[in-house]
């Protein structure tokens, strides 16, 4: 009997030894498979801090690119060779022009300015004018809504626009308007400028045009 007995704790003490055993291998392995989930979620993770960087780096490197060739338009607008050269050379280490919120350009010259066209929407078809272009400012004296009014024309003499009501003070001051008589509207000669004219289409493929002109200081 007590033979049986102790044979039966030594069968048991192995038996617990084995299930000991095997929870150890199990808890090993389920250790080993929680450190390559976590392995794995930080793999991820920092390729997905990888990728944002890399389009991140990616977008600054476009808009620098889109600024750098705005900067080279600005520059030769303005007759700066210099800066032209720089840019063309990727050695230009200068303040770019940025994005205002109207979406036209900031100016990096003091004697330029860089003016939204207004009334586009009122012109007609301008598909053909698309991209930059040269045109002129003209005074629009006996326009019935506001003798003050600004055209912009392009070329070949089609009105594109105007030039907002709240800036045609600021630019008949900066293009060396005359003073007619008390209350009346200043006048000059059309004055030459460039623009750019851009468009869009909207869900039924009807396009809208944006534009702006780059009025150098007289």
């Amino acid at each position: 009997m007590e033979t049986q007995t102790i044979a039966m704790l030594v069968g048991l003490a192995v038996l617990i030894g084995f299930f000991i055993a095997v929870a150890k291998v199990q808890n090993k392995e389920r250790e080993r498979e929680e450190q390559e989930k976590r392995e794995k979620a930080e793999r991820q993770e920092q390729e997905k801090r990888e990728k944002a960087e890399r389009q991140e780096e990616e977008r600054r490197q476009l808009e620098r690119l889109i600024s750098m060739s705005e900067l080279r338009r600005q520059a030769e607008i303005m007759g700066d060779t210099d800066c032209v050269e720089q840019v063309n050379n990727m050695t230009y280490h200068g303040p770019l022009p940025e994005r205002r919120t109207d979406g036209a350009w900031t100016s990096v010259y003091d004697d330029l300015r860089i003016l939204k066209i207004a009334g586009m929407q009122y012109r007609g078809n301008l598909s053909a004018y698309e991209g930059n272009f040269r045109g002129v400012l003209v005074p629009e004296p006996k326009n019935e809504y506001d003798p003050f009014a600004i055209m912009v024309k392009v070329e070949d003499g089609k009105h594109v626009g105007y030039i907002k009501e709240d800036q045609t003070g600021m630019v008949r001051t900066w293009v060396g308007a005359e003073q007619l008589g008390i209350d009346e509207p200043t006048i000059f000669k059309p004055y030459r400028i460039c623009g750019t004219i851009t468009s869009k289409e909207d869900y039924d493929n009807k396009k809208s045009f944006d534009g702006c002109v780059y009025i150098k200081k007289a």
